[in-house]
């Protein structure tokens, strides 16, 4: 992997995009002080690269009304978001159509409209993740398939935890579900071949 620059601790505000059109490249912070902060209604950073690490870094956006205003936008192909933080965006980690084989996981999320945004995309492992006090947890349609989501905590959704619609030959496992105030899981709209085994539901 080439590695960008370790981003130290402080607030790095962007008024555009950070754009990954490279293969192969990291970008690495110090933990959740390091904070990438954006205003605007765009994606903090735009990948359409493969296989892309984002790691210890905390995304700080503008609020969930700006429908553009992800902290991470994918069109691409097996990337890895680990032990990042992700607050006031619309989607905390948004893939486009067509990617697979992407790993996210040990991350958190909170005050998102989506904390992950699923269209399309296949064999995606999101794992350990933890989404608290959301509007929607994970949101998996048109099509997706053969994803695993596994060891994942929701806490407080306003709306439904996760919805998989359309979702084919996936697995949600061992997942924990509390305190929301609508739905905990939705499956819809012709999704099948689903594996649903040793989760938690706790609706408040």
């Amino acid at each position: 992997h080439d590695a960008l620059p370790i981003f130290k601790e402080g607030t790095f505000t962007i008024t555009s995009s950070i754009t990954i059109t490279k293969d192969y490249v990291s970008l690495f912070g110090s933990g959740p002080s390091t904070i990438i902060s954006f205003a605007g209604d765009f994606p903090a950073i735009n990948c359409s690269a493969n296989s892309f690490v984002l790691k210890d870094v905390k995304i700080s956006g503008p609020g969930t009304s700006l429908t553009s205003a992800d902290g991470v936008l994918f069109s691409s192909s097996n990337n890895s978001v680990i032990k990042c933080e992700f607050y006031s965006c619309y989607s905390g980690v948004h893939f486009s159509v067509t990617g697979s084989g992407n790993f996210i996981s040990n991350n958190f999320f909170s005050s998102v409209y989506y904390g992950i945004y699923n269209n399309n995309t296949t064999r995606n492992l999101i794992s350990n993740n933890l989404f608290y006090s959301n509007f929607r947890g994970i949101y998996s349609f048109n099509s997706s398939s053969d994803n695993i989501f596994s060891s994942n905590i929701f806490n407080g959704s306003s709306g439904y935890n996760v919805y998989l619609n359309g979702e084919q030959d996936s697995s949600f496992i061992s997942n924990i579900i509390f305190n929301c105030s609508s739905y905990g899981l939705v499956i819809d709209g012709g999704s099948s071949n689903l594996i649903i085994s040793n989760n938690n539901i706790l609706l408040s």
